[in-house]
């Protein structure tokens, strides 16, 4: 996602509540092998929703998933402890 590129992630709880994947990338069934092939193709054939998930992908990690903003929450943990 920092480097500018959509992700494809397994469809599961702990990831689907925490990412905002709607615009940045896809989720999969893990189980299901021509599931994840069918959308990685998709995604090749699809140049413009490819660039579009890929910008949207480092603009969530440069104001959400960064360091700046995940150590404050390490550093609440810790102090929680």
């Amino acid at each position: 996602m920092a480097c500018g590129k959509p992700f494809v992630f397994s469809d599961i709880w702990p990831i689907r509540k925490e990412i905002e994947f709607e615009n940045c990338g896809i989720l999969v069934n893990p189980n299901n092998l021509e599931e994840i092939v069918d959308k990685i193709e998709a995604y090749l054939k699809d140049h413009k929703q490819l660039r579009e998930h890929g910008i949207n992908a480092r603009k969530l990690v440069e104001e959400k998933y960064n360091w700046e903003r995940e150590s404050i929450k390490l550093l609440e943990l810790i102090d929680s402890i």
